[in-house]
C-alpha cells in the first residue's frame, strides 16, 4: 500500500511541475506578443487627439497612428511605423507630439517607415 501512494504522489508532483512549466512558457509567450491602442494626453485645441497602436512581436515593433476628430469616437488611421529591438516609443513615453493649432506634429525617434508629416484635424 505505501509503494501505491508513493506512486500517486510521484505523479502527483510530475504533473504539477508539467503544468506549471506549461504556465510559465505562456506568460513568457504574452510577453512577446503585446498590442496596445493609447489615446495620447496632448489635446489639440480644436479637442483633437491622437490614437496609437502599438504592438510588440518577438524583436520588432511597429503599429499605426490615427486622429480622432472632436466629438467623435471613429478612429482615422493615418500612418505606420516600425522599429527594432521592440522599442515601443508611446508606452516608453519615447515621442513628441506638439499641436500647431489644427496640425499635430508627431515625432517618433528610434523608427523607419515613419514619416514626419504633420497630422491634421478637421475643424
Amino acid at each position: 500500500m505505501r509503494s501505491a501512494t508513493s506512486a500517486v504522489v510521484v505523479i502527483l508532483a510530475g504533473l504539477s511541475l508539467i503544468v506549471g512549466g506549461i504556465a510559465s512558457g505562456l506568460e513568457s509567450m504574452s510577453r512577446a506578443f503585446i498590442a496596445e491602442y493609447l489615446v495620447l494626453p496632448e489635446t489639440s485645441p480644436g479637442g483633437c487627439r491622437i490614437v496609437v497602436d502599438e504592438r510588440a512581436v518577438l524583436k520588432t515593433s511597429g503599429g499605426a497612428v490615427g486622429i480622432v476628430q472632436s466629438g467623435s469616437i471613429i478612429v482615422d488611421w493615418k500612418r505606420s511605423y516600425a522599429a527594432d529591438e521592440m522599442h515601443r516609443p508611446f508606452t516608453g513615453r519615447g515621442y513628441t507630439l506638439t499641436w500647431n493649432g489644427s496640425v499635430a506634429e508627431l515625432n517618433i525617434p528610434n523608427t523607419y517607415r515613419y514619416t514626419n508629416d504633420p497630422i491634421r484635424c478637421d475643424l
